[in-house]
């Protein structure tokens, strides 16, 4: 006839959610960990052992909601345990596609076909020397603010894993933006917020793939000269995780709070 649940295993004060198949309990404390016990209720009774289904740890929130870093406003989403940022980064100064980005102490970026207009809607593209600001160790600060850094591939892999578990094999689905405003074609629904832009890349000098591809740094290298990347397409549902030694390519990238 129904379902009960508590925290506790004491029948006796849980919470009857009757016949609903799912709940959210509000009000847990961040960092603190929790049993829920729930118990099947029929005419006769209750089931007396009850199943124990997950043990909860809510992460502390991510606060402040936004951060302002070189004159724009970030937004912060929660994922699990880790704070993201929603956009991908928009930092430094315009450099033109057909030119390497240098080691001179200003933050470089690309902007698709060298607009500016580009830079505003999709973020920034940065070869991964100029992305981590030509520190190799993995979780460097990089471009991004202070108490921030290049998000991690062990990240990435923790977020497209939580994706994965939301709709099989359709880790894309769950994290691109929806509709065809930033997309060739429509096929994210965006879940979680995460909103995935298809920002194409800058390869050799040249820009590619605009609204197709979507190919994001991460601050982790593989056999000395690799680094892992996270990668989204216009015309697959899934996500690639692979690496390139092309380290010149430019590509997005989103910041997680240290």
């Amino acid at each position: 006839t129904g379902y009960k649940w508590n925290s506790t295993n004491d029948y006796t004060t849980a919470t009857d959610i009757g016949s609903e198949l799912t709940y959210t309990q509000t009000g847990l404390t961040g960092a603190t960990k929790y049993n829920a016990y729930v118990w099947v209720t029929t005419d006769c009774g209750y089931s007396q052992t009850p199943a124990i289904l997950t043990e909860i740890t809510p992460a502390a929130p991510c606060d402040p909601a936004t951060v302002d870093y070189g004159g724009i406003t970030y937004h912060i989403l929660q994922i699990g345990t880790k704070c993201w940022m929603k956009e991908n980064m928009n930092i430094g100064t315009k450099v033109l596609g057909n030119t390497d980005q240098t080691n001179n102490s200003v933050i470089e970026k690309y902007c698709y076909n060298d607009d500016e207009a580009n830079c505003t809607a999709y973020g920034g593209l940065y070869q991964w020397n100029e992305a981590m600001q030509y520190v190799v160790t993995d979780g460097a600060k990089g471009i991004c603010p202070t108490g921030w850094h290049v998000a991690r591939k062990t990240e990435w892999d923790a977020l497209t894993t939580l994706a994965n578990s939301m709709r099989t094999n359709q880790q894309g689905i769950v994290l691109k933006e929806s509709g065809i405003d930033h997309w060739q074609t429509a096929g994210g629904e965006n879940d979680i917020g995460f909103t995935v832009l298809g920002t194409g890349n800058r390869y050799y000098g040249e820009f590619f793939s605009l609204k197709q591809y979507s190919s994001f740094w991460t601050s982790t290298t593989v056999q000395t000269t690799g680094v892992w990347y996270t990668q989204f397409s216009y015309n697959s549902n899934g996500c690639n995780t692979s690496y390139t030694a092309t380290k010149t390519t430019g590509n997005p990238v989103r910041c997680v709070k240290d």
